[in-house]
C-alpha cells in the first residue's frame, strides 16, 4: 500500500468515528467542508447533521492564504473578472454546522455564453474559493474539468510560483461517492485531483 492510500485509510477511519458534520479539510489556517453546499439535484446528495438531506456541489479548489476576500476580489478584477453576472447562492461551513453564504461571486467571460465563475469565502485570514467553467444563457452547465478552471486562475495570478495542497477529505469523499472507491478522481463527471491551488 503506498503512502497516500495508507494516509487516506487512516483519515477515513478517523472520519468514520466522528459525526458527518466534522468532515473537513484544513489549509492555510482554515478548517472547511471540502465542497460547497447546498445546491440542486445536479450535485451529490449528502446527509448533513442539523440540515438533513442536502448536496455537495463544487469542490474548494483555490486557496488564498493571508488575503481578505476584498483583496482577492480586487486581484481578480484586475485580471478581467467582474461581479456582474448571475449565479446561485452556495454555502460552506467552517468547523461548525453553521452554513455561510459566499461573500463574493465573480465571472470572467470566455466567449459567447461561456464563462469562468468563482465563489469566495473568507474565514480568518484565509480566503477560499470554488472555481468552475460553465456555458449557457439562462441555465449554466459545467463544461470543463475543475482542474482546468483552477489552472486558469493559477495562470492569471501566480503561474509557476503557485503551489498545490492535497485535500485528503475531499479526495476520500469524492472517491467513495458511489460506495466503491476506485481512484477515478471525478467529481460530478469532471476531473478533480483534490489538490487545491495555493495562491500567494
Amino acid at each position: 500500500m503506498n503512502f497516500r492510500l495508507a494516509l487516506l485509510a487512516a483519515l477515513g477511519a478517523l472520519a468514520a468515528a466522528g459525526p458527518a458534520g466534522a468532515v473537513s479539510d484544513t489549509l492555510g489556517g482554515a478548517t472547511f467542508h471540502p465542497f460547497t453546499m447546498p445546491g440542486n439535484t445536479g450535485c451529490v446528495a449528502w446527509d448533513e447533521p442539523g440540515e438533513g438531506r442536502t448536496y455537495n456541489c463544487d469542490p474548494v479548489n483555490v486557496v488564498f492564504p493571508n488575503q481578505s476576500v476584498t483583496q482577492v476580489r480586487d486581484r481578480l478584477r484586475a485580471r478581467g473578472w467582474t461581479t456582474s453576472g448571475l449565479g446561485s447562492n452556495q454555502y460552506l461551513h467552517f468547523g461548525t454546522p453553521t452554513l455561510v453564504r459566499q461573500q463574493v461571486q465573480l465571472f470572467r467571460s470566455d466567449g459567447f455564453a461561456r464563462q469562468y465563475h468563482v465563489r469566495l469565502w473568507q474565514t480568518g485570514t484565509t480566503t477560499l474559493g470554488g472555481v468552475h467553467h460553465e456555458s449557457g444563457i439562462f441555465q449554466h452547465t459545467i463544461d470543463r474539468s475543475w482542474d482546468a478552471s483552477e489552472a486558469f486562475v493559477r495562470s492569471q495570478l501566480c503561474g509557476a510560483s503557485c503551489s498545490s495542497a492535497f485535500l485528503p477529505e475531499q479526495w476520500r469523499m469524492q472517491d467513495g461517492v458511489d460506495g466503491q472507491p476506485d481512484g477515478d478522481l471525478l467529481w460530478r463527471g469532471w476531473a478533480n485531483d483534490a489538490n487545491a491551488a495555493v495562491i500567494p
